[in-house]
């Protein structure tokens, strides 16, 4: 969907009112796709239609943002949790090398002389990396099981 690539790419921004002639002419269709595509996209809360007055895309508020980035973070522990006991030594080896550099980076920017615990995901970052270093198991996969476990 053309509308939601440029929302997601930035093209379009938080805030910014929806012309539906003006998308309609950029992406060359008539207005009621491009209305079907915006009455989707209302109730993912992307947009924001006021009936009968104008559309908006949706700008979430300092609270909301924060909720998001609270259980994007609650996410993340549970993926790596799911996909720690899954990797294979060298992904472990790679995490552990990425949060040694990340810590020794950490205490170069901050001056601290702690060091965290060897194979501990102490940062998003961190954690992120962990993650993407695994994406090559799929999320089906680990769901159903049909990976080994550690040490399997």
């Amino acid at each position: 969907m053309a509308l939601l690539q440029a929302i997601e790419s930035g093209e379009l921004l938080p805030g910014d009112a929806v012309d539906e002639k003006a998308l309609a002419d950029r992406f060359g269709i008539s207005r009621t796709p491009v209305r079907e595509a915006l009455l989707t996209l209302g109730p993912q809360r992307l947009v924001r239609i006021v009936p009968r007055s104008s559309v908006h895309l949706h700008a979430p508020a300092a609270p909301e943002l924060v909720s998001m980035l609270e259980a994007l973070s609650e996410l993340e522990a549970v993926v790596a949790r799911l996909c720690a006991p899954r990797m294979d030594p060298a992904q472990r080896d790679r995490v552990q090398r990425l949060t040694k550099r990340r810590a020794r980076r950490q205490r170069r920017a901050t001056g601290t002389a702690t060091r965290p615990r060897t194979g501990t995901f102490t940062t998003p970052s961190t954690r992120a990396a962990a993650i993407r270093s695994l994406s090559s198991r799929s999320a089906i996969e680990v769901a159903a099981g049909g990976l080994p476990a550690q040490g399997a």
